[in-house]
């Protein structure tokens, strides 16, 4: 599409030449011009042609139309026709050899058409009295002049290769500490989550040693926190992004290791997800899970008493101020009337409020009414990203 506008430029010039030079009697120098124009059309417009194959092509194409143009009209015709075209194949190639290859066609063509003149084969009414050794003197200073436009190229082409080979050496060399430093993170974290569940798998062993029932549920609430925190980085470490996980990923794998580790079967006890995909920091992940183990284990450990069924509902959604809504509620036996969780609450609930207050600095709402309703609210961008992997 963007040569197409050249494409038809070219049509037209080609079509005014041929009105113009047919009545002249130049019917093989209109056909030529119309051959190397199809010539480049195909080219240009065949993908499958190697874009430096392309530029040789349409150069060669150039210089064969100042040729003709020589061809037509002595000398004129060569003026500013080979010395541009000159300049340009020499910048095709970063090979000065191949550059100066190109050149010897400017010094050829003139010389050969000089011969040609002085023989009497060709010739040019207003050229009658011009000798062979003009041309070739013009062809020599055509060429002189080319051939130092095509060193002075040549050195800047040589220039900006070496800038652009210490540019790709440097994006290599940035390349590789990249992916050294994320090899790193991602080390970091599978170590940090190994070291969480050795602790969780500790506190796991000596619980039952405890002969305090309250104190064996502190035990399991403890180990819950944790596993909410290490399940964070084993997000990151298999996530390609090592600074985002999905939210709503995260949940549904906390949910469901909280129902199995509290023995909620899904026949005692049935979730409603309704999640909406998006991407936070581990910054805001860790607290957030925190509240969603402690708003979970507690609706599993005191809203369906006696084995009572019932049904927990979690909702995630975005909305258009950056703000992220969560709401976890349970249809069970709800709260003691008068309950206030700032004054009435185990340390649990305490540190639920304290980190939606700080940690997430947001807001917690608690509803008792045919059950325990939870609605948290907080900014999604509400820490820079500091571990960015752009792949």
């Amino acid at each position: 599409l963007m040569a197409m506008p050249g494409l038809a430029l070219g049509a037209v010039c080609v079509g005014i030449a041929t009105v113009v030079l047919i009545p002249r009697g130049q019917l093989g120098f209109c056909l030529a011009l119309m051959a190397i124009f199809a010539a480049n059309a195909v080219v240009i417009l065949v993908r499958r042609i190697p874009l430096r194959a392309k530029t040789r092509v349409i150069a060669l194409n150039f210089y064969f139309i100042g040729v003709l143009a020589l061809y037509l009209g002595g000398p004129d015709g060569e003026s500013g026709i080979f010395f541009t075209v000159s300049v340009l194949l020499s910048s095709l190639f970063v090979s000065f050899p191949s550059a100066a290859a190109y050149l010897l066609f400017d010094l050829a063509p003139g010389i050969g058409f000089g011969a040609l003149h002085a023989a009497d084969l060709i010739g040019w009414d207003s050229l009658r009295n011009f000798p062979f050794t003009s041309w070739v003197l013009q062809a020599a200073d055509i060429f002189l002049i080319d051939l130092i436009l095509a060193i002075a190229t040549y050195v800047l082409i040589q220039g900006v290769g070496a800038t652009f080979r210490s540019l790709k050496e440097a994006e290599a060399w940035l390349r590789v500490s990249l992916d050294e430093k994320e090899t790193l993170i991602r080390e970091l974290y599978h170590r940090t989550k190994n070291n969480m569940q050795v602790v969780s798998s500790l506190l796991a062993l000596h619980a039952p040693e405890l002969g305090s029932e309250e104190a064996k549920a502190v035990f399991k609430d403890v180990n819950a926190k944790i596993v909410a925190m290490s399940m964070v980085h084993e997000k990151l470490y298999e996530s390609r992004d090592l600074s985002n996980i999905n939210l709503a990923d995260y949940i549904r794998d906390l949910v469901a290791l909280l129902a199995k580790s509290y023995g909620a079967s899904p026949e005692r006890v049935a979730f409603d997800l309704e999640l909406e995909d998006m991407r936070i920091l581990i910054d805001t992940a860790i607290p957030c899970g925190l509240v969603v183990s402690e708003i979970v284990a507690n609706s599993l450990k005191h809203a369906f008493p006696g084995g009572r069924r019932g049904r927990i509902a979690i909702e995630l959604k975005g909305e258009a101020d950056d703000t992220v809504e969560l709401r976890i509620s349970d249809d069970g036996i709800g709260m003691p009337p008068g309950f206030d969780p700032a004054l009435h609450g185990k340390m649990g609930m305490k540190t639920l409020f304290q980190v939606s207050a700080h940690q997430l600095q947001g807001s917690i709402e608690l509803r008792s009414s045919g059950g325990a309703a939870y609605v948290v609210r907080f900014r999604r961008s509400l820490y820079d990203e500091r571990v960015r992997i752009d792949g």
